[in-house]
């Protein structure tokens, strides 16, 4: 067989094998850029969430102070029937019959949410969805090269099998298993990146 045409089909094998690499690696960059939308999401709604909590201070320390009070008047409440109970029985069921029942202590009431953070999240759930119809777009085109790639790296591959009898045949081998990780690259992680929850867009709330 000519040199050349070896080559050549060595090098036909390495160009698809590396664009089938890339592609999956393309493909996880786009997930990676959707899932930080996400995040941004989170960190947004977080972000909000210590504001609501450093407001609410003196509101949790005055109902701290309340629960103190309340917990103090169970507490005796607790220790007179517990001593009833050790020296008048009696007295003590006459006690459970006037069952203590203190009044619940107010709820505070949820604040409305800011509408400064739903038009932030507004703006993230937007840009995810943009972004996701970007990441199909960018699927389809890379799923056509993927294909070209398989058939390239495939065909170099079995042809090196085939042909090249000086060449050593377990590295083609190795190399054509190896390269069908890659073949269903952007279909499988597709279908993956779907399971995984990384497609659907942040929710507003």
């Amino acid at each position: 067989m000519n040199a050349r045409i070896l080559i050549l089909a060595r090098l036909v094998a390495m160009a698809g094998l590396l664009t089938l690499l890339m592609s999956s690696y393309v493909l996880r960059s786009e997930v990676i850029d959707l899932s930080a939308m996400h995040l941004d999401a989170d960190a947004a709604k977080a972000r909000n969430d210590l504001d609501r909590h450093q407001e609410s201070y003196a509101d949790r320390v005055a109902e701290f102070a309340m629960e103190q009070e309340d917990y103090t008047i169970r507490l005796q409440h607790y220790r007179d029937m517990l001593e009833l109970y050790r020296t008048d029985y009696d007295a003590y069921v006459q006690r459970l019959d006037d069952a203590f029942r203190p009044p619940s202590p107010p709820t505070r009431p949820l604040p409305p949410q800011s509408p400064a953070l739903k038009a932030e999240l507004y703006e993230i759930n937007t840009r995810f969805r943009e972004r996701r119809a970007q990441y199909f777009h960018r699927l389809a085109v890379l799923n056509g090269v993927a294909a070209g790639a398989s058939l390239a790296t495939v065909g170099g591959l079995v042809f090196l099998l085939l042909f090249d009898e000086r060449g050593r045949w377990w590295i083609y081998l190795a190399l054509l298993s190896l390269s069908f990780v890659f073949l269903i690259g952007p279909a499988f992680h597709a279908m993956l990146t779907g399971l995984m929850g990384a497609l659907r867009a942040p929710p507003i709330f």
